[in-house]
């Protein structure tokens, strides 16, 4: 093919302009040649020749074509070596472009295909990232879709991955993973929640300040956290004592705290409360005992309201004497899918920062040769929804902040590797953030995040930055060691599923409507659902019972004559005795007869 262009001035050491020829087709991230280099076009001006003083009138009837207006580009080169003025300059193969980019087999990870050029494959550097990795999107322009495909890369090469989820999105990567030749599991943040295995804590290794702060006590609430050590040093004087560890756990904190509430109530002196208390089996050491006293002297209240929390507490099923083993939810060629939805954010926080600080320790064991809980391979840990996990100190300073900027600057060397992910970068911690060295960067709109990203990477310029705003949905700018020159991608298709994409309105409320059409034209005989349900029928009971309707599975099994049915919370047998709620029963019977499983 013939020259497209030629230079005519050279602006500094890695970029130029040239004349194009408008017949060309160059457009911007175009890739282009000329005798000893190559380079991407930055941008492309069509410039009428005709002089700005011509009056309109004039102007008008000029005609702007090729022969009356020059096309200017300018030239972005990968190397600092311009070409001289007056050097032709050529459109790039697909083979020349797709040879920048090249990255041996056994280290590439397929992440899509350049935007300009559909054939030429972009693989990232799987070595690259020991220097971490930020995938970084407004809502909605495909940070989740992306993340995906990095996952199902990962796990093709056998890495051992775990995925901090705050709201179960990552939890349906389980139902494809076969077909990449992988395993999931999906470790439970609550003991109500669905999965594989259920993360829980030794209480031993948790401090005061710790379950105070998962246990959402207030920092002023000054005696609330005096009874909570106070408790803590009772354990630790039972435990030094019997070697129990059951010492440590929410039970005996609770017999703890119910000793303390009936001994505050009947002692009328400090020697009597301390008498009250080892009758019911409570050893309170003499550094504590002065503290407890002043706290529950004036009434049990502080013990009664701290028994609320550690009930909360306990009611997860999380915190106990024995620690989940690492073992147990990490394993090569596996995502583990740490779904922390349905939690509050302090006991979120606390589970991120708990197993993030037991597998970096468990790695600096294995990679020091240090007795105790360690594991053999490396780690990449994919923190979903960055800013809940590592806010700027403006914001927040929570204790998985520190743990994250461990791993970043500390992490290469042992094998705790990091994707971060996020949709507000001005909401990450700076030191986090700038430590990912290699970016995936979707579309931006808001200043503040652009201007966050832009003082985080050493690659992304203004320049680069100003078209972020205009990126489509599954388009990225790659940059960093992970890629061998900044890339304009197309994200490729993903195998594995997940949830939390942006809701099909027609579809949901299409659901709704039939729903709704189905209870309109229904003619209920409310004598017989009366007679069935055994107790007449209010409107306000017929009103619950269709609202119940529109948001709740129905599921109905006949066996034997029987309708067993399953509603909500509630399971029970058309027709027979229940304790469940009536609007639940009548939700039954009406989805029974609606699909002419019951006969009235």
């Amino acid at each position: 093919m013939g020259p497209i262009g030629r230079v005519i001035e050279v602006e500094g050491l890695d970029n130029f302009l040239a004349i194009v020829s408008s017949g060309s087709g160059l457009s911007k991230f175009e890739f282009v040649k000329w005798d000893g280099g190559i380079g991407y076009v930055e941008w492309v001006r069509a410039k009428p020749s005709v002089p700005t003083e011509v009056p309109w009138d004039v102007a008008s009837k000029v005609p702007i074509d090729e022969q009356t207006s020059i096309v200017v580009a300018k030239v972005r080169t990968f190397e600092p070596n311009p070409p001289k003025i007056g050097q032709w300059i050529y459109l790039a193969s697909d083979e020349e472009v797709e040879e920048l980019y090249f990255v041996p087999p056994e280290r590439a990870l397929h992440l899509g295909h350049l935007r300009n050029r559909p054939n030429v494959k972009i693989n990232l550097d799987l070595n690259a990232l020991v220097r971490h990795l930020a995938i970084i999107a407004a809502t909605g322009s495909g940070k989740t879709w992306t993340s995906v495909v990095m996952i199902e890369e990962l796990l093709k090469k056998g890495a051992t991955v775990l995925i901090l989820d705050p709201h179960g999105e990552y939890v349906p990567i389980k139902e494809k993973v076969e077909e990449v030749g992988a395993n999931a599991l999906v470790l439970k943040a609550h003991s109500e929640q669905e999965g594989d295995v259920l993360y829980k804590i030794d209480l031993s290794t948790v401090n005061t300040d710790e379950l105070a702060f998962v246990m959402g006590i207030p920092k002023n609430a000054s005696k609330l956290r005096g009874a909570l050590e106070a408790v803590r040093q009772i354990a630790e004087y039972e435990f030094s004592n019997s070697q129990n560890p059951g010492a440590y756990s929410l039970e005996r904190m609770e017999e703890v705290l119910l000793a303390i509430a009936e001994a505050s109530e009947f002692a009328r002196s400090q020697g009597q409360f301390s008498s009250i208390l080892k009758r019911k089996g409570v050893e309170v050491p003499d550094r504590t005992l002065n503290v407890l006293w002043s706290i529950v002297r004036k009434g049990p209240d502080p013990a009664y309201d701290l028994l609320k929390y550690v009930e909360e507490l306990k009611s997860l099923g999380v915190y106990g004497t024995k620690p989940t083993p690492i073992t147990s939810f990490l394993r090569p060629a596996t995502a583990t899918i740490f779904n922390l939805s349905g939690i509050r954010k302090e006991v979120q926080v606390h589970l991120v920062y708990n197993v993030l600080k037991r597998i970096f320790e468990a790695r600096v064991r294995f990679m020091r040769k240090v007795p105790g809980e360690n594991y053999p391979y490396p780690v990449m840990v994919v923190v979903e929804e960055a800013h809940r996990f590592a806010p700027p100190p403006s914001e927040e300073n929570l204790w998985t902040t520190g743990m994250l900027r461990k791993i970043a600057s500390e992490g290469r060397k042992f094998g705790v590797f990091l994707t971060i992910i996020t949709q507000r970068p001005s909401r990450v911690d700076q030191t986090v953030l700038s430590q990912c060295q290699s970016q995936i960067i979707m579309r931006l709109i808001n200043p503040k995040d652009q201007e966050a990203v832009i003082n985080s990477s050493e690659e992304l310029g203004a320049r680069l930055a100003s078209d972020l705003p205009s990126l489509r949905p599954g388009e990225a700018i790659v940059l960093g060691p992970i890629i061998s020159k900044p890339a304009f991608v197309r994200i490729r298709d993903r195998v594995l599923d997940y949830g939390g994409g942006d809701i099909d309105l027609v579809s949901e409320w299409g659901k709704a409507s039939l729903v709704l059409d189905k209870l309109k034209n229904l003619k209920l005989d409310l004598e017989k659902f009366s007679e069935l349900l055994g107790m007449p029928l209010t409107p306000d009971l017929v009103e619950r019972a269709k609202g119940i309707l529109m948001v709740e599975k129905v599921y109905l099994a006949k066996n034997r004559g029987k309708i067993r049915a399953k509603v909500g919370p509630c399971s029970f047998v058309l027709g027979e005795e229940t304790d469940c709620d009536p609007a639940y029963v009548l939700a039954a019977l009406i989805e029974a007869y609606s699909r002419n499983v019951l006969q009235i």
